[in-house]
């Protein structure tokens, strides 16, 4: 029960950190800022669901198999770098066309591959860290993706 408890405290705590982070961005950026600001994330989101969900579901089915066996790290790392050339290429190209019609800036393009790549591994290290039992730290990395 103590194990429960301090989950759903530092679940609180990052929801809570979360929180005070929109408070600022939202009191230190004009509406025109934030709107940009969202639309880029719009597009960070929408590059992470086509390239590293779909990389992210393969890895999580086949790492449950290591449940209790060393996980091949190399092989995984590999396979993460592949999709990140793909992400590069795929956010390349389609904010190369968004440039081209005046919809996103050139220095923002690299912007977005970054935001989707750093979600990525938030997001795969965590389903990682589920699918070993390590639930303890599933919540620290959501404090650490609050900050």
């Amino acid at each position: 029960m103590k194990g429960n408890f301090s989950l759903i405290m530092l679940r609180l705590g990052s929801i809570v950190l979360q929180l005070v982070y929109i408070k600022i961005y939202t009191n230190f950026l004009t509406a025109e800022e934030l709107g940009r600001f969202f639309y880029l994330i719009a597009l960070s989101y929408s590059a992470n669901a086509l390239v590293f969900i779909p990389l992210d579901y393969y890895q999580q089915a086949k790492l449950i198999a290591f449940y209790d066996k060393p996980v091949p790290i190399k092989a995984f790392l590999g396979l993460n770098a592949k999709a990140a050339l793909i992400a590069l290429i795929f956010v390349t190209v389609v904010g190369s066309i968004f440039w081209h019609y005046s919809k996103i800036a050139m220095h923002e393009i690299p912007q977005v591959l970054l935001y989707s790549a750093l979600l990525h591994v938030c997001t795969a290290s965590r389903n990682l860290l589920n699918n070993l039992h390590r639930r303890l730290f599933v919540v620290v990395a959501l404090i650490l993706e609050a900050l």
